[in-house]
């Protein structure tokens, strides 16, 4: 996994989320939802084979569930998960935005309840890209 790729999307997230039109458009809050979960879990296979160096033939990874990557890492560092706990308790719904199949009307209290729990995911999302900043600089 690239550190690039991961950097790229917390860029396009971060653009998102800096217009405040965005914050009142369903799609746009749908495609950052998207956006969320994919680097997640770019993030935890990126802690999977760069960080714990899992051997990529004998570790191949063929899943996009968050919890089931959290497993994984959990095999490298048993207190990951413990160490995460808001990931683990939005690992489901994170999950369910792999697949926008749902775009509700523009009800702008829904849109705003919807913000709130992207805010949340962002909030993980850089603590997480902030671990693996370091742990990578650790190992240089």
């Amino acid at each position: 996994m690239d550190i690039n790729e991961i950097e790229d999307d917390l860029k396009a997230i971060a653009e998102m989320n800096a217009d405040e039109e965005n914050l009142k458009d369903q799609y746009m809050i749908d495609t950052m939802k998207f956006r969320i979960q994919q680097v997640v879990e770019k993030i935890l296979q990126y802690f999977i084979y760069n960080i714990y160096e899992a051997d990529e033939k004998s570790l191949d990874l063929e899943t996009h569930d968050i919890s089931e990557l959290i497993y994984y890492v959990d095999e490298f560092d048993a207190s990951f998960s413990q160490n995460h706990q808001e990931l683990m308790d939005m690992s489901y719904e994170i999950d369910s935005w792999d697949f926008l199949n749902y775009y509700s009307d523009d009800d702008s209290d829904e849109i705003c309840s919807e913000y709130n729990i992207v805010k949340k995911a962002i909030l993980i999302v850089k603590e997480l890209y902030s671990e693996i900043i370091i742990l990578t600089n650790q190992k240089k």
